[in-house]
């Protein structure tokens, strides 16, 4: 996880700009590893970097002579876009400046080939554009706001909503919305005034305006009879899984004993991975036997953590400060309890979150 953040100003030298890196302060927990800054009269761009990929040599803004790229995700084609792109120049090993190949090499259209979870800003100098953009299953977060001084866009709603620049209030159709769906959906957001980039949408902005809009989709597969529906699937999730592993750092698996993640122990297994760590929580009068019979079988080590009615309490509050919008999710307060133990050891974990 890392950090993004821009402004893009309608008027050169805005009186804003000056007071537009105060915003680190709140996206700092995104990426504490690096800060990186990027700015000319009409655009200010911010990074705060966790440290995946090229771990010494990956620090953003990746710049050269016509792009400026900032990233918040992970590319997981990136090794076949290395191979099949040939004229750009990387200047790092970064699975993000991917990115940058393909929009060299393609332009906008290209970056449809991308695989992964990202939202990112590419400034590209010569047309004095900055196209911001999200993946196709929305898994990275991207906001921004129409404001008189220009467009600001981020990672987080916070930095928008606490900017001397926003008067946001509650959108009342979209507080209705979460109390009867128990979260808001489309691209407008609680706040009026602050929308987020849709999944798989593009935007162009030049000086402030946004001036085209691009929505990517998914496409649609043919019929299949059931036989070639399994292999597909089969080789999919193992080919998908063995792409989330690329990583210059260690990483672990978070274990529910569930359809989802007893699927991501079933092809770590088949793809030969040997000493990962488990990572489960339990709430009082569970057991986890089962699930240790299941790592045991699989020769992994399981870390089972408690959830008490004490932890609700103290997790509660840091979530309620953490969450951007309301959002009912009966899960994450353990999530957060298992990601803060998980964290002392790791930067990376396997989750099946949705599959099941």
């Amino acid at each position: 996880m890392c950090g993004i953040a821009g402004f893009s100003y309608l008027r050169p030298k805005n009186k804003y700009a000056n007071n537009f890196f105060k915003i680190e302060k709140f996206i700092a927990h995104r990426g504490p590893e690096n800060t990186g800054r990027y700015e000319n009269t009409y655009l200010n761009l911010l990074h705060t970097r966790l440290s995946i990929v090229d771990l010494k040599g990956g620090n953003q803004p990746i710049e050269n002579s016509r792009y400026v790229l900032i990233v918040n995700g992970e590319i997981y084609n990136d090794l076949e876009i290395r191979k099949k792109n040939k004229s750009y120049k990387y200047s790092t090993n970064s699975d993000s400046e991917s990115i940058l190949a393909l929009y060299h090499e393609g332009g906008i259209d290209s970056l449809k080939t991308l695989r992964g979870m990202y939202a990112f800003v590419i400034y590209d100098k010569h047309l004095d554009e900055v196209i911001i953009g999200r993946d196709e299953f929305g898994i990275k977060p991207l906001y921004f706001s129409l404001l008189k001084a220009g467009i600001m866009f981020c990672s987080e709603i916070r930095p928008i909503k606490m900017s001397e620049k926003s008067n946001c209030s509650i959108n009342i159709f979209k507080l209705f919305e979460y109390m009867q769906l128990q979260y808001s959906t489309g691209t407008a957001t609680i706040f009026n005034g602050i929308n987020r980039v849709a999944p798989g949408q593009i935007l162009i902005i030049k000086r402030g305006k946004i001036i085209k809009s691009i929505s990517n989709s998914f496409k649609k597969k043919g019929k299949q009879d059931i036989n070639q529906t399994e292999k597909f699937i089969d080789k999919s999730l193992r080919e998908s899984i063995s792409t989330h592993l690329r990583s210059d750092v260690p990483y672990c698996l978070f274990f529910s004993g569930g359809i989802d993640s007893m699927l991501l122990l079933h092809y770590l297994n088949q793809l030969r991975k040997k000493d990962i760590t488990a990572f489960s929580i339990s709430f009082d009068g569970d057991s986890r036997e089962d699930l240790q019979k299941i790592t045991d079988k699989y020769d992994i080590e399981l870390v089972c953590e408690k959830f008490s009615e004490k932890d609700f309490w103290e997790w509660i509050f840091f979530a309620a400060e953490k969450i951007d919008e309301p959002i009912a999710d009966y899960a994450i307060l353990p999530t957060f309890k298992l990601a803060s133990l998980a964290s002392k050891n790791f930067k990376v974990a396997l989750t099946g979150e949705g599959g099941d």
